[in-house]
């Protein structure tokens, strides 16, 4: 009998091994099914994703094809009849394919805005939004691409509280997905980047320092710490750290930049020279502005050779080694750059826009600062207008020239006037920074003389106290205040 159990026993073992090593073979054959369905779809992704990158280069072969060399007329074909001959051209071949045309105006537009055409550009943009959006519906990461360059569009046009839209919902389709590499999504931190640069441009600082570095912590594990991508990350958060005024932060990350263009884009590169403007920008901050000249001189050089004379880029530059030469003193010099910069934005981006009402208020500034007080008046005005109406009245810049039209009320004896804009500048800088930022410092200097001037010794010292303490906040952090505006009284 205990034979017998044993013998039970070990068939009652056996069974369950057989039983269990095919449950395990069960499993391991539905697990080979699975992967092989996924290695199926991920072949045929891969082949869907061949196809149309192999019809895309197609196309743009045929597109510089001429067919018959009298078509060219013996003259050169610009870039610009290129993408306009490209926009006609994927309506009648790709009519048909939805999803491939909307690649194919998503990149042609992108050129066309890169180009500073953004009429033409946006509307092709917007088409390759509404085609995605039919296709694949309001969650797919193709569309959240397009939710992307719409933001971009909106931001080119000054349209701020647009491109936050865009973003957040690029954010929010792609935030949590993982591409197939487990790594996260590129776009993703790109738009927290794009969105930081919206909500620095909205004094929301803290907004902004949250989103770029959320942005920096996923481009460094996508790309790793010393990427071309990583650099341009770096340089959104070296500019937040600029706008709160931390100069020395954002001049030490800018320099990991500079050395990151250097490595990966080498020399005469647009890269490289982008980032040294940036590190000239703040060189000037630090008091250091022969530097910081020799330094926007080379990106000058740059940039003009890369873009053109007449690209948008260019503005920037030209303001840029403006501000450094009217540190220096060299004022014909600085109101030639100033006025190039004004020339370029009025041309490309019209009178309204938030950088066209940059230019006009450093320009004036520079007039202001040579006697010509009418011109600088006429200047402020408008880019006061600009400002209120793109960036809203409460904004740090529509302080800034707040700022200069109460210099200018009270060099002309108009003491309600200047009282009135100084006032209101002061409250809207302390509502945006919390508390006295060296960009602050002209205003309360303005409004320490009007109170002088006005027989208000008291407040007057109350107002010197307070420009004490930015003083030696900035020297104890080696940092270069702003220099005061000409400060002039009536019969002065």
């Amino acid at each position: 009998a205990a034979a017998d159990r044993r013998a039970l026993d070990r068939a009652r073992r056996r069974r369950r091994l057989a039983i269990l090593v095919g449950a395990a073979l069960l499993l391991f054959a539905l697990a080979m099914a699975v992967q092989a369905r996924r290695i199926a779809a991920e072949a045929e992704r891969a082949n869907r994703e061949a196809a149309a990158a192999q019809e895309v280069t197609d196309f743009l072969v045929g597109l510089f094809e001429v067919s018959d060399p009298s078509e060219a007329e013996g003259s050169t074909i610009t870039a610009r009849e290129l993408l306009d001959r490209g926009a006609a051209k994927i309506e009648q071949e790709l009519a048909d394919q939805p999803l491939l045309l909307a690649r194919m105006k998503d990149a042609i537009g992108t050129v066309y805005v890169q180009l500073g055409l953004t009429e033409p550009g946006g509307e092709l943009l917007r088409g390759a939004y509404d085609l995605r959006l039919a296709e694949l519906g309001a969650d797919a990461p193709e569309v959240a691409n397009s939710e992307n360059d719409l933001g971009w569009l909106a931001e080119k046009h000054g349209d701020l509280a647009e491109a936050e839209r865009r973003y957040r919902r690029t954010i929010e389709i792609l935030r949590g997905r993982r591409d197939d590499d487990g790594r996260p999504p590129k776009l993703l931190a790109k738009a927290l980047g794009d969105l930081a640069w919206v909500h620095v441009d909205q004094a929301r600082y803290d907004d902004a320092l949250a989103a770029v570095r959320e942005a920096l912590a996923l481009t460094e594990e996508r790309f790793g710490p010393e990427s071309a991508e990583v650099a341009g990350i770096l340089n959104t958060l070296a500019y937040v750290h600029f706008q709160r005024g931390e100069t020395r932060e954002a001049a030490e990350i800018l320099r990991r930049v500079v050395a990151i263009r250097e490595a990966t884009a080498g020399p005469g590169s647009a890269e490289l020279a982008s980032a040294r403007n940036n590190l000239a920008v703040q060189l000037r901050e630090l008091g250091e502005p022969a530097e910081a000249q020799a330094l926007y001189e080379q990106v000058l050089a740059t940039h003009e050779r890369i873009f053109g004379a007449d690209h948008e880029t260019l503005a920037s530059i030209h303001n840029n080694l403006g501000t450094v030469l009217q540190d220096q003193r060299a004022f014909d010099a600085a109101e030639r750059h100033f006025r190039r910069a004004l020339e370029i934005r009025l041309a490309r981006l019209g009178a309204g826009h938030p950088m066209t009402a940059l230019s006009e208020n450093n320009l004036g500034g520079l007039l202001w600062a040579k006697g010509e007080e009418r011109a600088a008046g006429e200047l402020w005005r408008r880019a006061l207008a600009t400002r209120e109406t793109a960036l809203g009245p409460e904004h740090p810049m529509t302080a800034a020239t707040l700022t200069n039209l109460g210099l200018l009320a009270l060099a002309e004896g108009r003491f309600d006037e200047a009282g009135a804009r100084l006032e209101r500048a002061l409250e809207i800088s302390t509502r945006a920074f919390g508390q006295d930022r060296p960009g602050m410092l002209g205003t309360l200097a303005a409004y320490e003389a009007l109170l002088e001037a006005t027989g208000r010794g008291a407040d007057a010292s109350a107002i010197s106290a307070r420009i004490a303490t930015l003083e030696r906040a900035a020297a104890a952090r080696g940092q270069r205040l702003p220099p005061r505006p000409p400060i002039r009284l009536p019969g002065g």
